[in-house]
């Protein structure tokens, strides 16, 4: 499964070398769920036969609270085709993760859009896994976006190799489209 760090917006149809290129945006909470998200975009792709260059985003839930970054990284993926938010399920979603799901779920109205949202297993049926489905349901609903509930378990080791694959390429992605930002803004002052 092809993946690139970053992916633009997506108003018609791109391909690349011959595939349908589909931006998916991954939300979640820690590394545990981060990976299991990682599981779950894979075996979507295996399970649907999927022929299409898959474009990544990462997004961890904690970055969306950061006033410094939250205006870098809040609108990254927000024109995402396919949403993956991974998190336990043990209470409700973070108000920052909450907001920037609504700006996603308000965007390219009737375009299609899949939101898939794995929880622990172990959350399956309990109170605040049903609010949280139920919440995000309903905001889906409103806006045509079809979601896909899944439990499933995390990795069984603490740390592999693609997991510090994928931290390092999550925190330099990050890294890479902060200092462009900054860049791209650097030469703002008055006497320019």
């Amino acid at each position: 499964m092809p993946t690139s760090a970053c992916a633009g917006p997506q108003a018609n149809p791109i391909f690349i070398n011959g595939l349908l290129a589909l931006d998916v945006q991954l939300i979640y909470e820690d590394a545990k769920t981060g990976a299991r998200a990682r599981q779950v975009l894979e075996r979507l792709a295996e399970q649907l036969k999927l022929e299409a260059e898959l474009q990544v985003n990462l997004l961890r839930f904690d970055l969306l609270g950061e006033p410094e970054l939250s205006g870098l990284v809040g609108d990254g993926g927000s024109d995402a085709d396919i949403l993956v938010l991974a998190a336990h399920g043990q209470s409700e979603l973070p108000a920052p993760v909450r907001a920037w799901l609504d700006r996603w779920l308000g965007r390219r109205l009737g375009s299609p859009r899949a939101l898939a949202v794995s929880l622990d297993a172990g959350t399956e049926g309990t109170a605040p896994a049903k609010n949280i489905l139920a919440s995000l349901q309903a905001a889906a609903r409103l806006a045509a976006v079809e979601v896909f509930p899944h439990f499933g378990g995390t990795p069984t080791s603490d740390l592999t190799f693609e997991d510090i694959q994928y931290r390092a390429e999550t925190k330099t992605a990050l890294l890479e489209e902060s200092l462009q930002r900054v860049e791209s803004h650097s030469h703002w002052g008055l006497n320019e």
